[in-house]
């Protein structure tokens, strides 16, 4: 009925319930013991995460159907029991085959056995950084204990903050004895899950700039140190016949090498340590070829301009003034 009565609200497209909603910092997590799979007492017992739902809770929070069905109205706590997997739960227990109508007990091997009716995708529970774990999804109605909910509504136009006061008017008017505790955007919570990455994102950008200026620097220094020494050498080029042109080729070529050796050695080493940052990767493999190219790119052209001004310097040398001094 409460559920029903959010519905009613002219704004909202669909309203459901979770006991922990994804990117909370806490989890329930019990012992599975999935059909087909035997444990001795004394094997180490794996286990999944436990989520209770209320019936349309994929559709609103849409979350993608893989097989199956999802809950509906007609499961109740007097009908089959039944629950729904995700996406990792199946292809940990049942790799290539199908994990619905297969059997599964939670927390002990004498518990009720519940049928495994649908399977659902991945969901981050824990931020983007980690890799989606196995997960069991309970209808509230059927686990038979007390728990929080966590009211989780879509909206219309998808502004949430906006609506949430016709929301909170339905539910006092449906009890007012219900309490609401908090008021959040999915949006705001997944960006506070991903604070710890967005701050080393922040940091190593940060010092990676450092790095890149301070680069850039040394790279110009040395460039120009080196090419204000062979200066004498490019004046006796041009005066036994060399152009301009051939002169700044011939010091761009030879300021590129290290350069170009430098890269060379950070993208091996990039590779080789890339796998120190997968925690703090989303979608992005540490030696992902397209960034490796992508920074290899900015790093050259920022070597190519700190080079560009010496070299353009040797192609403007006067010929007189340098062989006065030789």
């Amino acid at each position: 009925p409460l559920l029903e009565a959010v519905s009613a609200v002219p704004e909202v497209a669909g309203a459901s319930a979770i006991h922990i909603a994804p990117g909370r910092p806490f989890n329930w997590a019990f012992n599975v013991y999935p059909e087909g799979h035997e444990y001795a007492d004394r094997e180490v017992r794996e286990t999944a995460n436990f989520r209770a739902v209320w019936p349309d809770y994929f559709e609103t929070a849409r979350i993608e159907l893989v097989g199956g069905r999802t809950f509906g109205w007609a499961d109740r706590h007097d009908s089959e029991p039944v629950v729904i997997v995700n996406r990792a739960f199946a292809e940990r227990w049942w790799p290539g085959e199908t994990a619905v109508d297969r059997q599964l007990r939670l927390s002990s091997t004498t518990a009720r056995p519940h049928r495994i009716v649908g399977i659902v995708d991945d969901v981050r529970q824990f931020g983007f950084g980690r890799a989606p774990v196995p997960e069991v999804y309970y209808l509230h109605e059927q686990w038979g204990s007390a728990t929080g909910q966590t009211l989780v509504v879509r909206f219309t136009d998808g502004d949430a903050v906006a609506h949430a006061g016709g929301v909170r008017d339905a539910i006092h008017a449906f009890d007012p004895l219900v309490v609401v505790e908090d008021v959040e955007s999915m949006a705001s919570i997944l960006g506070a899950s991903a604070a710890t990455t967005r701050f080393l994102a922040f940091v190593l950008t940060l010092f990676g700039g450092f790095a890149l200026a301070l680069g850039a620097v040394g790279v110009f220094g040395v460039t120009a140190f080196s090419i204000g020494r062979r200066m004498p050498e490019f004046g006796v080029r041009m005066a036994l016949g060399s152009s301009r042109q051939g002169v700044v080729g011939a010091a761009l070529l030879h300021a590129a090498r290290p350069v170009v050796l430098g890269l060379l050695i950070g993208l091996v080493l990039a590779v080789g340590t890339g796998r120190l940052l997968e925690s703090a990767l989303y979608q992005v493999e540490p030696s992902d070829p397209i960034t490796l190219v992508a920074v290899a790119a900015v790093l050259l052209s920022v070597s190519t301009a700190a080079v560009l001004g010496p070299v353009l310097r040797a192609g403007a040398v006067d010929l007189v003034r340098v062989l006065s001094r030789s």
